[in-house]
């Protein structure tokens, strides 16, 4: 298996500081936050939806993209892909992300060509949320169109668009989101299967899930997540709440979740999302040490 770690969890590394620590621990590529930092978290404490120290905007990326490539490559990294908040509407902000992957991929000094050794992807988001004002089904076909829209620029530029399984959104579930991506070519359109997410909602068996997949397959988070007591309410009826914890520690396993993805000969990358406080180079051992112990790195 090919491991990462996304920069949304190193908020207090800049980046040639994420570098050095993910290459230091055996890490083989990193997932780069593309994303502007809200104006009120802007010099703040560092968070995972905050400030960060490295304030890679998709307008920085785009221009920085061929040194950014160069630092992941002088450190052994491969530029895995942009984790950004862009919706599928957003074709403007698409374009910039665009561009600047195109830039990383294929653009090198004096013309010259630099290809990844894995494409860099994009990840992209649906037009809306689901929060059950709006009906699937209309949610569902404006989703469908506007990944028809944003693959014409992503295809011109030769990279490639993923969809994240994400709580909250009309794509909760490998199914759900096989859903929408089947409608497209899979070299063009691709899915993060996140097994965290589907911890909390969307759950469906992991052997099961990959295997849906099928192509469209084509990167991974991993992450601890488990449920906790919130009590009861006035009923009786138990409330539970989810916990960011240890790969290890996690309510599904780990070990049967790689088994799952090995059997489908999945070649990409599982990206490492720790959403626990604590120090960030901490967290990235931990993890590392816990796959080489159940013999998946």
């Amino acid at each position: 298996m090919l491991f990462s770690a996304t920069t949304v969890i190193l908020p207090e590394l800049d980046l040639q500081e994420a570098c050095a620590v993910l290459q230091r621990l055996g890490y083989k590529g990193v997932e780069l936050r593309a994303r502007r930092i809200p104006d009120q978290a802007r010099g703040g404490t560092y968070s995972f939806w905050g400030n960060h120290k490295n304030d890679l905007t998709p307008e920085r990326f785009l221009k920085e993209a061929r040194s950014i490539r160069k630092l992941c490559d002088d450190h052994d990294l491969h530029l895995v892909g942009l984790a950004p908040m862009a919706r599928a509407d957003q074709l403007d902000e698409i374009k910039l992300l665009a561009d600047g992957a195109a830039e990383a991929q294929f653009g090198g000094p004096s013309g010259s060509v630099m290809v990844s050794r894995n494409p860099i992807t994009i990840r992209i988001g649906p037009p809306k949320g689901y929060d059950g004002s709006v009906s699937y089904p209309v949610l569902y076909q404006e989703a469908v169109d506007a990944y028809g829209k944003a693959l014409e620029i992503t295809r011109e530029r030769r990279v490639k668009m993923i969809v994240e399984i994400h709580c909250g959104t009309i794509m909760v579930s490998a199914s759900l989101a096989y859903r929408i991506v089947s409608h497209f070519n899979p070299q063009e359109m691709g899915v993060i299967y996140d097994s965290q997410n589907m911890v909390m909602d969307g759950y469906e068996t992991p052997k099961l899930a990959v295997e849906l997949l099928g192509p469209y397959l084509c990167h991974a988070h991993i992450g601890g997540r488990r449920p906790v007591p919130a009590g009861k309410d006035a009923q009786g009826t138990a409330l539970w709440k989810w916990e960011s914890c240890a790969l290890g520690d996690g309510l599904l396993s780990m070990p049967t979740i790689f088994e799952a993805l090995k059997a489908v000969q999945f070649s990409g990358f599982c990206s490492l999302e720790d959403f626990r406080v604590g120090a960030a180079e901490a967290k990235l051992k931990e993890a590392m040490d816990y796959l080489k112990a159940i013999g998946v790195a």
